[in-house]
């Protein structure tokens, strides 16, 4: 009887780390085929504005850009500065404002 609750405990954990690596995963937004990939130097870095210069153009970061370290973990736009390489996936449709947008930011070593 002791073996089935310890199975019963087992299986509950492992059901639980499925379904906890399935949200995180699917928490990542995908990368969409259409976006550009630039490996660029950020030149120019406001955080408040959520504005980059990268490559002498200037882009708008969106509140829900993703935004990662060297270590592949979520960061905010405040954690960059001047000089940091980065991959750069950009929609170059333009938007109403004019700026194309930054869709996701990954820093390089």
């Amino acid at each position: 009887m002791k073996s089935s609750g310890v199975a019963r405990i087992l299986g509950g954990l492992v059901l639980a780390a499925i379904m906890a690596s399935l949200q995180v995963h699917s928490a990542e937004p995908q990368i969409d085929p259409d976006w550009h990939r630039y490996r660029v130097s950020l030149d120019f870095v406001d955080s408040d504005k959520r504005l980059i210069v990268a490559a002498d153009r200037e882009f708008v970061v969106p509140f829900n850009t993703p935004i990662y370290n060297t270590r592949r973990q979520a960061i905010a736009i405040a954690n960059l500065q001047q000089g940091h390489k980065v991959w750069l996936y950009v929609d170059n449709t333009k938007p109403s404002h004019g700026l194309p947008e930054a869709k996701r930011i990954e820093q390089v070593k």
